[in-house]
Protein backbone atom coordinates (compact mmCIF):
# COMPACT_ATOMS: atom_id res chain seq x y z
CA UNK A 1 0.00 0.00 0.00
CA UNK A 2 1.14 3.45 -0.66
CA UNK A 3 1.93 5.81 2.49
CA UNK A 4 3.22 3.63 4.80
CA UNK A 5 6.85 4.19 4.75
CA UNK A 6 8.67 7.67 4.55
CA UNK A 7 11.00 7.22 1.52
CA UNK A 8 8.60 6.82 -0.67
CA UNK A 9 9.93 3.80 -2.59
CA UNK A 10 6.84 1.93 -1.78
CA UNK A 11 4.64 4.37 -3.91
CA UNK A 12 6.86 4.68 -6.73
CA UNK A 13 6.60 1.23 -6.87
CA UNK A 14 3.01 0.78 -7.17
CA UNK A 15 2.55 3.97 -9.47
CA UNK A 16 5.16 2.49 -11.98
CA UNK A 17 3.25 -0.62 -11.69
CA UNK A 18 -0.31 0.65 -12.10
CA UNK A 19 0.96 2.64 -15.10
CA UNK A 20 2.83 -0.69 -16.57
CA UNK A 21 -1.11 -2.33 -16.06
CA UNK A 22 -3.00 0.70 -17.13
CA UNK A 23 -0.54 1.09 -20.32
CA UNK A 24 -0.60 -2.73 -21.12
CA UNK A 25 -3.71 -2.92 -23.55
CA UNK A 26 -1.52 0.00 -25.55
CA UNK A 27 1.37 -2.19 -25.75
CA UNK A 28 -0.16 -5.12 -27.30
CA UNK A 29 1.12 -5.78 -31.18
CA UNK A 30 -1.61 -5.16 -33.47
CA UNK A 31 0.47 -4.93 -36.52
CA UNK A 32 -0.18 -6.60 -39.59
CA UNK A 33 2.09 -7.97 -42.19
CA UNK A 34 3.11 -6.54 -45.10
CA UNK A 35 3.74 -6.84 -49.00
CA UNK A 36 0.14 -7.79 -49.53
CA UNK A 37 -0.92 -7.89 -53.70
CA UNK A 38 -4.15 -6.68 -53.94
CA UNK A 39 -6.89 -9.10 -55.20
CA UNK A 40 -5.03 -11.94 -54.41
CA UNK A 41 -6.85 -14.49 -52.54
CA UNK A 42 -4.01 -16.31 -50.77
CA UNK A 43 -2.61 -12.84 -50.15
CA UNK A 44 -5.77 -12.35 -48.67
CA UNK A 45 -5.94 -15.51 -45.99
CA UNK A 46 -2.54 -15.00 -45.75
CA UNK A 47 -2.83 -11.35 -44.35
CA UNK A 48 -5.68 -12.85 -41.66
CA UNK A 49 -3.95 -15.67 -40.49
CA UNK A 50 -1.35 -12.78 -39.73
CA UNK A 51 -3.47 -10.51 -37.90
CA UNK A 52 -5.05 -13.34 -36.17
CA UNK A 53 -1.79 -14.74 -34.87
CA UNK A 54 -0.78 -10.85 -33.97
CA UNK A 55 -3.72 -10.36 -32.01
CA UNK A 56 -3.28 -14.34 -30.17
CA UNK A 57 0.58 -12.69 -28.89
CA UNK A 58 -0.99 -9.71 -28.02
CA UNK A 59 -2.65 -11.22 -25.25
CA UNK A 60 -1.18 -9.99 -21.50
CA UNK A 61 -2.44 -11.93 -18.29
CA UNK A 62 -1.09 -10.23 -15.44
CA UNK A 63 -0.85 -12.99 -12.23
CA UNK A 64 -0.09 -12.21 -8.74
CA UNK A 65 0.20 -13.98 -5.84
CA UNK A 66 0.05 -12.96 -2.09
CA UNK A 67 -0.22 -14.52 1.67
CA UNK A 68 -1.53 -10.80 3.11
CA UNK A 69 -4.24 -9.18 0.23
CA UNK A 70 -5.17 -6.72 3.34
CA UNK A 71 -1.33 -5.01 2.59
CA UNK A 72 -2.51 -4.69 -1.18
CA UNK A 73 -3.19 -1.03 -2.39
CA UNK A 74 -6.68 -0.79 -3.16
CA UNK A 75 -5.48 1.11 -6.62
CA UNK A 76 -4.23 -2.82 -7.91
CA UNK A 77 -7.63 -4.57 -7.25
CA UNK A 78 -9.96 -2.37 -9.19
CA UNK A 79 -11.69 -3.89 -12.50
CA UNK A 80 -9.92 -3.50 -15.24
CA UNK A 81 -6.87 -4.44 -13.58
CA UNK A 82 -6.32 -7.64 -10.73
CA UNK A 83 -9.93 -7.66 -10.56
CA UNK A 84 -10.30 -11.07 -10.30
CA UNK A 85 -9.38 -13.27 -6.86
CA UNK A 86 -9.17 -16.58 -6.50
CA UNK A 87 -8.65 -17.95 -2.29
CA UNK A 88 -6.92 -20.92 -2.90
CA UNK A 89 -6.68 -22.94 0.52
CA UNK A 90 -4.53 -25.89 2.30
CA UNK A 91 -3.97 -28.95 0.20
CA UNK A 92 -6.19 -31.58 1.29
CA UNK A 93 -5.67 -35.08 1.90
CA UNK A 94 -6.09 -36.20 -1.40
CA UNK A 95 -4.10 -33.23 -2.44
CA UNK A 96 -1.39 -33.80 -0.59
CA UNK A 97 -1.27 -37.60 -1.83
CA UNK A 98 -1.12 -36.00 -5.82
CA UNK A 99 1.41 -33.95 -4.53
CA UNK A 100 3.85 -36.28 -3.58
CA UNK A 101 2.73 -38.70 -6.55
CA UNK A 102 4.18 -35.68 -8.67
CA UNK A 103 7.42 -34.96 -6.66
CA UNK A 104 8.25 -39.11 -6.06
CA UNK A 105 7.47 -40.22 -9.86
CA UNK A 106 10.04 -38.14 -11.58
CA UNK A 107 13.04 -39.67 -9.39
CA UNK A 108 11.49 -43.06 -9.50
CA UNK A 109 11.95 -42.71 -13.02
CA UNK A 110 15.49 -41.22 -13.10
CA UNK A 111 16.17 -43.66 -11.00
CA UNK A 112 14.69 -46.84 -13.37
CA UNK A 113 16.15 -45.12 -16.26
CA UNK A 114 20.39 -44.99 -14.69
CA UNK A 115 19.14 -48.69 -13.15
CA UNK A 116 18.75 -50.02 -16.74
CA UNK A 117 21.96 -48.55 -18.14
CA UNK A 118 23.96 -49.88 -14.91
CA UNK A 119 22.55 -52.83 -14.80
CA UNK A 120 24.74 -55.78 -16.90
CA UNK A 121 22.42 -58.59 -15.45
CA UNK A 122 19.17 -59.43 -17.84
CA UNK A 123 17.02 -59.61 -15.07
CA UNK A 124 16.42 -55.82 -15.08
CA UNK A 125 12.91 -55.93 -13.59
CA UNK A 126 14.31 -56.89 -10.36
CA UNK A 127 15.74 -53.77 -9.72
CA UNK A 128 12.87 -51.57 -11.30
CA UNK A 129 10.97 -49.34 -8.62
CA UNK A 130 7.15 -48.87 -9.44
CA UNK A 131 5.40 -46.29 -7.96
CA UNK A 132 3.05 -47.84 -6.70
CA UNK A 133 4.91 -49.14 -4.14
CA UNK A 134 4.96 -45.47 -2.13
CA UNK A 135 1.11 -45.67 -2.36
CA UNK A 136 0.32 -46.78 1.22
CA UNK A 137 3.16 -44.47 2.81
CA UNK A 138 1.69 -41.19 0.67
CA UNK A 139 -1.90 -41.94 1.92
CA UNK A 140 -0.07 -42.40 5.75
CA UNK A 141 1.34 -38.81 5.17
CA UNK A 142 -1.39 -37.30 3.59
CA UNK A 143 -3.98 -37.79 6.76
CA UNK A 144 -1.65 -36.97 9.32
CA UNK A 145 0.18 -34.01 7.28
CA UNK A 146 -3.67 -32.58 6.47
CA UNK A 147 -4.69 -32.20 10.11
CA UNK A 148 -1.15 -30.60 10.65
CA UNK A 149 -1.78 -27.88 8.30
CA UNK A 150 1.11 -28.78 5.92
CA UNK A 151 1.62 -26.58 3.42
CA UNK A 152 2.65 -27.04 0.03
CA UNK A 153 6.05 -26.08 0.84
CA UNK A 154 6.38 -27.93 3.79
CA UNK A 155 5.36 -31.37 1.83
CA UNK A 156 7.97 -30.49 -0.78
CA UNK A 157 10.16 -30.31 2.10
CA UNK A 158 9.56 -34.13 3.29
CA UNK A 159 10.84 -35.43 -0.22
CA UNK A 160 13.77 -33.14 -0.25
CA UNK A 161 14.74 -34.58 3.07
CA UNK A 162 14.49 -38.07 2.51
CA UNK A 163 16.60 -37.68 -0.55
CA UNK A 164 19.36 -36.02 1.19
CA UNK A 165 19.39 -38.68 3.55
CA UNK A 166 19.48 -41.21 1.12
CA UNK A 167 22.29 -39.93 -0.41
CA UNK A 168 24.29 -38.86 2.67
CA UNK A 169 23.82 -42.83 3.62
CA UNK A 170 25.05 -43.71 0.76
CA UNK A 171 28.13 -41.60 0.86
CA UNK A 172 28.56 -42.87 4.43
CA UNK A 173 28.15 -46.48 2.91
CA UNK A 174 31.05 -45.55 0.09
CA UNK A 175 33.07 -43.72 2.57
CA UNK A 176 33.69 -46.67 4.95
CA UNK A 177 34.52 -49.22 1.97
CA UNK A 178 36.79 -46.74 0.64
CA UNK A 179 38.86 -45.86 3.89
CA UNK A 180 42.49 -46.62 3.72
CA UNK A 181 43.18 -46.35 7.52
CA UNK A 182 42.40 -48.35 10.36
CA UNK A 183 42.17 -46.18 13.47
CA UNK A 184 43.50 -48.29 16.68
CA UNK A 185 44.29 -45.64 19.02
CA UNK A 186 43.34 -41.92 20.22
CA UNK A 187 46.51 -40.81 17.79
CA UNK A 188 47.21 -43.65 16.05
CA UNK A 189 46.57 -44.55 12.61
CA UNK A 190 47.69 -47.75 10.53
CA UNK A 191 47.70 -47.75 6.85
CA UNK A 192 46.60 -50.70 4.97
CA UNK A 193 48.58 -52.98 2.80
CA UNK A 194 47.33 -52.44 -0.43
CA UNK A 195 46.14 -55.82 -0.69
CA UNK A 196 43.85 -55.52 2.19
CA UNK A 197 42.66 -51.71 1.10
CA UNK A 198 38.41 -51.82 0.51
CA UNK A 199 38.35 -49.77 -2.83
CA UNK A 200 34.62 -49.57 -3.89
CA UNK A 201 34.22 -51.54 -7.26
CA UNK A 202 32.20 -50.23 -10.23
CA UNK A 203 29.30 -52.17 -8.79
CA UNK A 204 29.29 -51.15 -5.57
CA UNK A 205 28.59 -47.59 -6.19
CA UNK A 206 25.70 -46.66 -7.25
CA UNK A 207 24.50 -45.04 -10.12
CA UNK A 208 20.88 -43.42 -8.76
CA UNK A 209 20.41 -42.99 -5.11
CA UNK A 210 16.12 -43.49 -4.62
CA UNK A 211 14.59 -43.27 -1.28
CA UNK A 212 12.73 -46.12 0.03
CA UNK A 213 9.13 -45.69 1.27
CA UNK A 214 9.95 -46.25 5.19
CA UNK A 215 12.58 -43.45 4.39
CA UNK A 216 9.91 -41.45 3.14
CA UNK A 217 7.91 -41.95 5.90
CA UNK A 218 10.69 -41.80 8.54
CA UNK A 219 11.74 -38.30 7.23
CA UNK A 220 8.26 -37.08 8.08
CA UNK A 221 7.81 -38.40 11.19
CA UNK A 222 11.42 -37.56 12.45
CA UNK A 223 12.63 -34.22 10.37
CA UNK A 224 9.47 -32.46 9.30
CA UNK A 225 7.04 -29.95 10.79
CA UNK A 226 4.39 -27.65 10.17
CA UNK A 227 5.40 -24.33 9.07
CA UNK A 228 2.33 -22.83 10.51
CA UNK A 229 1.07 -22.89 13.73
CA UNK A 230 -2.45 -22.51 14.59
CA UNK A 231 -1.87 -19.58 15.96
CA UNK A 232 -0.27 -18.41 12.56
CA UNK A 233 -3.56 -20.24 10.81
CA UNK A 234 -6.28 -17.65 12.97
CA UNK A 235 -4.36 -14.57 11.83
CA UNK A 236 -4.54 -15.67 8.28
CA UNK A 237 -8.38 -16.37 8.76
CA UNK A 238 -9.19 -13.56 10.49
CA UNK A 239 -7.50 -11.21 7.59
CA UNK A 240 -8.94 -13.59 4.27
CA UNK A 241 -12.29 -13.29 6.41
CA UNK A 242 -12.62 -9.40 5.17
CA UNK A 243 -11.93 -10.56 1.42
CA UNK A 244 -14.79 -13.26 1.55
CA UNK A 245 -17.35 -11.20 -0.76
CA UNK A 246 -14.96 -10.80 -3.49
CA UNK A 247 -12.81 -14.04 -3.03
CA UNK A 248 -14.19 -17.23 -4.64
CA UNK A 249 -13.40 -20.25 -2.21
CA UNK A 250 -12.03 -23.38 -4.02
CA UNK A 251 -10.93 -25.33 -1.08
CA UNK A 252 -12.83 -28.75 -1.54
CA UNK A 253 -12.02 -30.31 2.05
CA UNK A 254 -15.02 -31.36 4.18
CA UNK A 255 -13.19 -33.68 6.66
CA UNK A 256 -10.60 -31.49 8.12
CA UNK A 257 -10.85 -27.88 9.65
CA UNK A 258 -11.05 -24.35 7.40
CA UNK A 259 -7.45 -23.73 6.61
CA UNK A 260 -6.95 -21.40 3.97
CA UNK A 261 -4.13 -19.23 4.18
CA UNK A 262 -3.09 -18.29 0.31
CA UNK A 263 -4.78 -16.09 -1.73
CA UNK A 264 -4.36 -15.94 -5.75
CA UNK A 265 -5.05 -12.54 -7.47
CA UNK A 266 -5.36 -13.12 -11.40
Amino acid sequence: KRGRDNTGVTDRVVNQLLTFIDGAEATMSTTSSTGVSGGSKASSVSSTKSKAKSKEKGLIFILAATSRPDMIDGALLRPGRIEKHIRIGLPTAADIVSILRIEVEPLVQVYNSKQRRGEESESESESVVRLEEYSNVFHDISLSAAKQYFTVADIGGIIKTAYINTVYKQLNIMNIHSTDTVSVGSNTDVELHPSEQHTPTPASVPTAVLFTPQELLYSYNHHSSASLSEKDIQFYNTIYNKFDPTLVDITTSSDTPDRTLQTTLA
